[in-house]
């Protein structure tokens, strides 16, 4: 049997109309003649399984539904037996593509007090029939309400209905807090300026601001070493503001090195209700 009868071409023998004595599964076939050729092809008809098909759907705080479709596909596993040059024949199995069922995903989705830079994200795979729904992320609770219905023999639609109950806080928008400028003084004073996008979603909040002075450890390359390159702590300060649009910032981190191999990392967290306290990098400095 030659290499090239695997996979798809299998696909195209079977299902496909374009050969001759090729089977057309849209016009209907006679069975035996299915089985006939699946047997000329050492394919084992009876034994057909699915594969998984997910999708991740993100919804921003100005969406209100979205659609996807899932297309689970359908095998057959079939044997070749491959010559070599040494030894016997050895037998492969190769799957091949016997149908496919496709699920056609919709979320509407009611949301409460979503601020803008939220994204909620829901994890849906189907296998055939078979649907599956997870809240990867979410800024509510929700209360879901979910109908799948067949189409025709080969898909279905599988809509969800999701309706606020609650707010959960998320984490902090990464780009929320942007370092402007940054200068060491004397004394080991290190100053920076940052703006906040969000200030006014956060008014009556804290914003918590750590400076940390970093010593960068490379990897010997000459002893093989392909690690990352990792971060040493040499010192530390923090500072605790009102949430505001605009920041001044002075760190007493006293005399630290300076120079090739040093940085300088801001970092902010929010402190209150409206945000998780996750702490999140703003900017690094060289020293």
């Amino acid at each position: 049997m030659k290499k090239g009868i695997l996979g798809a071409a299998v696909l195209f023998g079977l299902a496909a109309g374009g050969s001759a004595g090729a089977v057309d599964f849209d016009r209907g076939a006679d069975i035996g003649e299915v089985a006939a050729q699946a047997r000329a092809l050492r394919v084992n008809i009876e034994a057909t399984y699915y594969r998984e098909a997910c999708q991740t759907i993100t919804l921003g705080a100005g969406d209100n539904a979205a659609a996807k479709d899932l297309v689970s596909v359908q095998y057959a596993d079939k044997t070749e037996e491959i010559s070599y040059d040494q030894g016997g024949p050895v037998v492969s199995v190769v799957p091949y593509e016997t149908g496919r069922f496709t699920t056609r995903v919709s979320i509407t989705r009611y949301a409460s007090g979503m601020y803008p830079w939220e994204k909620e994200s829901f994890r849906v795979c189907a296998l055939a029939g078979e649907v599956t729904f997870k809240t990867i992320a979410a800024a509510n609770r929700y209360k879901s309400v979910a109908a799948i219905t067949p189409l025709d023999g080969s898909s279905q639609s599988a809509a969800y209905e999701l309706r606020a109950v609650g707010k959960l806080p998320m984490g902090p928008d990464p780009e929320g807090i942007k370092a402007e400028t940054f200068s060491a003084g004397p004394g080991g004073v290190f100053s920076f300026t940052a703006s906040d996008k969000w200030a006014a979603h956060y008014a009556g909040e804290k914003t918590r601001f750590t400076a940390r002075v970093l010593e960068l450890i490379y990897p010997d390359a000459q002893a093989g070493d392909q690690s990352a390159v990792w971060r040493r702590q040499v010192a530390q300060a923090q500072l605790e503001l009102p949430a505001a649009s605009g920041y001044r910032l002075d760190f007493l981190l006293g005399q630290v090195p300076a120079g090739y191999g040093y940085e300088v990392s801001l970092s902010f967290s929010r402190i209150g209700s409206v945000s998780t306290p996750a702490e999140v990098e703003a900017a690094v400095f060289p020293l």
